[in-house]
């Protein structure tokens, strides 16, 4: 625009009154005034280039003046017409980075598992009471074995000492004792037993009450025999366990069950637990072992 108005004053100086007014001179612009701030960069080398051709135009006029002056118009309007705003390169979107705050909600307080509860045992089951010897009653380790109906001798429940039955029985009480066998002696034809007949025995272990009414061994000189000299420097007594009925392995098995060292009581008093019944009856007895327990 400098440029134009330089000439314009120049001509006006030559020519005078004869110069068509620089006012008849069209300047057309193809760009605004003031380009868009993100532009300025890249036009502003090829605005210069065209605003140095401008200035030649005006210091060098030709011979011509007229005819040179709407050609250096039409010459910046065509350079400034074909200027164009270079293509930006595209703009890659840089990604802010969001931050999530933290919950601010307080946790519900936490509450301790409650403690263990320890449970006690159970108490002990009470021990047997031993009872403490009656008045008159000898307390001893015996060998006891049992007898019944197919090992008697003859087989059956014949006894040879009869007290309170006629034949070998019993229910084990106190007033129903159960017979037992014992050793005995036979010198100048006389029968002498190692315990008299009608003596009474406890064995806890059976919880049956005995009675002698029988003897054992066999022969002139039964007194040769283990039921007399005894087993291991013990009293042997041979305890009547039934069988009636029952197969014979099931009764030698029984007598087998109960033979043992075990505590018996001689002349007991009468408050002893008892397990009422033959010591064979469909089954074995159970076996208690060696505490003695009042009933």
């Amino acid at each position: 625009m400098g440029a134009l108005c330089l000439f314009g004053v120049y001509a006006w100086q030559q020519y005078g009154e004869a110069l068509t007014p620089p006012a008849a001179i069209v300047y057309t612009r193809a760009e605004p005034l003031f380009p868009p701030l993100e532009t300025v960069a890249t036009s502003e080398m090829p605005v210069a280039k065209t605003d140095t051709k401008k200035k030649t135009a005006a210091s060098a006029p030709s011979s011509d003046s007229k005819s040179s002056a709407p050609t250096s118009a039409a010459t910046t309007t065509s350079a400034v017409s074909t200027t164009t705003t270079p293509a930006l390169p595209p703009v890659t979107p840089v990604p802010i980075p969001v931050v999530i705050p933290a919950s601010t909600t307080t946790p519900p307080p936490v509450t301790p598992p409650p403690p263990p509860v320890t449970i006690p045992p159970p108490p002990p089951p009470p021990a047997a009471t031993t009872t403490p010897p009656a008045t008159g009653e000898i307390r001893f380790t015996a060998y006891t074995t049992g007898y019944g109906w197919p090992d008697n001798t003859p087989p059956g429940s014949d006894i040879s000492d009869p007290v309170l039955h006629q034949v070998a029985g019993g229910t084990g009480t106190y007033g129903d004792p159960i017979t037992v066998a014992v050793g005995h002696t036979i010198s100048l034809g006389k029968d002498t037993l190692d315990y008299p007949k009608g003596t009474k025995f406890y064995i806890p272990n059976l919880r049956r009450y005995f009675i002698v009414e029988d003897t054992c061994g066999d022969g002139n000189t039964p007194q040769n025999g283990p039921c007399h000299t005894g087993y291991q420097g013990h009293a042997w007594l041979d305890v009547w366990v039934g069988g009636v009925g029952a197969s014979s392995s099931s009764v030698l098995s029984c007598e087998d069950t109960i033979t043992d060292l075990h505590l018996v009581i001689q002349n007991p008093a009468s408050s002893y637990a008892v397990t009422q019944g033959p010591v064979f009856g469909t089954s074995c007895s159970a076996q208690f072992g060696e505490s003695v327990v009042s009933s």
